[in-house]
């Protein structure tokens, strides 16, 4: 459909940062979007201001399916593996490298990026090099910064879980009156929104054994994002370590050339 309103890019550059509360609703609206698209299993995976519309009653529209990924194990995937799609200033890292392994989680991404730009008028690129107590996270709200910032985290189980997780974060940062105007609007309200396909899920976090800890044998599970693991569930011990006959074997060939050199020595006095 035309969109008269033009993208929010557009709208950014006339009237310069968007107020914090501006950038949640379009973000929201965003990602209800994303929410539909990733519950039907499809990764948009080039989310940028210049792909998000908005229209005369100021409603924002997600565009440009273009390089979207069906991932979907029964239908033709059209995206080769090292292969790199999107736009670099916006592109989660993984998806630098392959286009090809961009889960849901490329998406959240790109919100976190649009927020930030939308917000500061700062290039977001590289986000993810940045900890959370770098300079350039000065520049956005505080209580928008932890969730842009788990947003534009590296590994892709370290971000949003969702769509719906997001959004109902920054819903929260909204007033009552424009959350619950929000929420009356179709697709505005966050609880609302479809869960994700099997499909485009991030792969779970895996044990993480530290060998090197000398005071416990715990498995060490990654906490939330920003918090370090914690061991959980009971100690786990050590197997023990099968002796090898590797040792013995060399030992007792060694013993035996020596034993063979001294006969040698003497049969040849």
């Amino acid at each position: 459909d035309f969109v008269a309103g033009g993208s929010v890019l557009a709208r950014r550059n006339e009237d310069g940062p968007l107020p914090l509360e501006d950038a949640c609703v379009l973000a929201i609206q965003v990602l209800s979007a994303l929410a539909e698209a990733h519950g039907n299993g499809i990764v948009h995976r080039d989310v940028k201001p210049g792909n998000v519309l908005v229209d005369e009653a100021g409603n924002a529209e997600l565009c440009d399916f273009g390089i979207a990924r069906h991932l979907d194990a029964t239908r033709e995937r059209l995206t080769s593996t090292g292969i790199s799609l999107g736009t670099l200033l916006y592109m989660a890292p993984e998806q630098r490298l392959d286009a090809h392994r961009a889960d849901l989680t490329v998406d959240l991404y790109g919100v976190g990026t649009l927020l930030f730009r939308l917000v500061t008028d700062a290039n977001p690129a590289d986000l993810f090099t940045a900890d959370i107590g770098a300079k350039r996270w000065a520049a956005l709200p505080e209580p928008l910064r932890p969730l842009v910032w788990r947003a534009t985290r590296t590994e892709p189980r370290d971000r949003w879980p969702s769509a719906r997780a997001m959004a109902e974060a920054l819903l929260a940062q909204l007033s009552p009156a424009r959350r619950e105007a929000l929420v009356s609007l179709p697709g505005g309200d966050p609880a609302r929104f479809p869960a994700p396909a099997a499909s485009v899920r991030p792969p779970e976090a895996l044990p993480e054994f530290d060998e090197d800890d000398e005071k416990t044998d715990e498995i060490i599970r990654p906490g939330p994002p920003g918090r370090p693991g914690k061991p959980s569930g009971a100690p786990v011990p050590k197997a023990p370590t099968a002796s090898s006959p590797w040792p013995w074997r060399l030992g007792g060939s060694a013993v035996a050339l020596v034993l063979a050199g001294l006969v040698l020595a003497w049969l040849r006095a």
